[in-house]
């Protein structure tokens, strides 16, 4: 036989006359998802919620209201060239912080040396010469002291107590 003869013998010929173009399936679309999607999908859906759940909460959280009442002192100028007054505010911020704590509310009545122990003591603690200052503030002249101290050690000192004691 010749190996470059194409001819084949009649029966081949019969057998591949019987077979047919090969099929491909159809395309796979994307729609509907599968499983693997769907479970992604809630997922992300659930933290999505429990996220703006978190932050809704959070707002309404005692520390988070008294830093948001501190950082509008912080960008008050007013209150920045008045220490005595700002000193005031903060003392009071200080005494509603500890007015809405169950535990620590006898305290909201106390005033001059223990009030400044307590401000010294807790938690987050004030330097002494801070916390005097503040709680002599409302019965200074409303003149600047010349020993008083910069109103951005009082804001950060009060910040550190908040921070600490709620």
């Amino acid at each position: 036989m010749n190996p470059t003869s194409t001819q084949m013998s009649p029966d081949i010929v019969k057998e591949l006359e019987k077979l047919k173009d090969i099929r491909l399936p159809a395309e796979i679309s994307w729609w509907p998802l599968a499983t693997g999607w769907w479970v992604l999908i809630a997922f992300t859906c659930a933290l999505a919620l429990a996220a703006i759940g978190y932050a809704a909460w959070r707002r309404r959280t005692l520390q988070y209201r008294a830093l948001h009442e501190l950082g509008q002192m912080r960008g008050d100028a007013e209150l920045g060239r008045e220490p005595v007054r700002l000193a005031e505010r903060i003392e009071i911020l200080l005494k509603r912080i500890v007015l809405e704590q169950d535990t620590r509310r006898a305290l909201a009545a106390s005033h001059g040396e223990t009030w400044m122990q307590t401000l010294i003591r807790e938690p987050g603690a004030m330097p002494a010469d801070i916390a005097r200052f503040i709680t002599e503030a409302p019965y200074v002249a409303s003149a600047t002291p010349v020993d008083a101290p910069r109103p951005e050690a009082l804001i950060n000192a009060a910040e550190r107590w908040i921070r600490r004691n709620t």
